[in-house]
């Protein structure tokens, strides 16, 4: 909900990065764990979360050198970072380049805050990496994930099945970036939507983006 998130980052009294405060498998599978800071002595005790790809020691092992005090977890899908804040996040993610990113992601905008340059707000969002959603629950919310978009493709038509579309390449929009793209694909769902897809897009990274 891009309005909804506007206006959190609106009513921020100051410049502020944004995450979700939870929505990642908990270690029993079924729940979904909040994400939380540890000293880098606590991590390997931490009974929630899995740390895959050994992103527990890869991040102990990367936050001295940044002075940072804490290794985070949280659901990295969606953030905010604001302009203010780029040159720091650059920095830390050259350091951290090698840890998962649902752990580099929220210890750099902890350490961000931390360093005064930002603060990190955590925002409450529905679902989580691996929650499947009734598009109904997600309507209004401030995010919502993992949604089956087909529902409001269906509801224009009563409930009923849209005919499904016919698309091309020459009706598809195409893309306006800098760069190379790689070769678009058109396909049509049985919901009546067109989805152009892109395997992958060169873009530089000229400043402030």
């Amino acid at each position: 909900n891009l309005r909804g998130w506007a206006g959190v980052i609106a009513h921020s009294q100051e410049q502020s990065s944004f995450a979700p405060a939870g929505g990642l498998l908990a270690k029993d599978s079924k729940s979904s764990a909040r994400s939380l800071c540890l000293r880098p002595e606590l991590l390997h005790d931490e009974p929630d979360w899995f740390w895959h790809n050994e992103s527990a020691s890869l991040c102990e092992a990367a936050s001295p050198g940044l002075g940072v005090a804490a290794c985070c977890f949280g659901w990295a899908d969606v953030a905010f970072l604001p302009v203010a804040a780029h040159a720091a996040f650059r920095e830390g993610a050259a350091a951290f380049a090698s840890v998962q990113c649902e752990v580099a992601i929220p210890t750099l905008l902890n350490w961000i805050a931390r360093r005064g340059v930002a603060r990190f707000g955590r925002v409450s969002c529905l679902g989580g990496s691996n929650v499947r959603l009734s598009a109904a629950r997600g309507v209004g919310a401030l995010c919502a994930h993992r949604i089956d978009l087909k529902y409001f493709a269906q509801r224009g038509g009563g409930g009923h099945q849209a005919q499904r579309a016919r698309c091309s390449l020459s009706e598809a929009p195409q893309p306006s970036f800098p760069g190379e793209p790689a070769a678009p694909q058109v396909e049509a769902d049985d919901g009546g939507a067109c989805w152009f897809t892109l395997a992958r897009v060169n873009l530089p990274n000229p400043p402030r983006q």
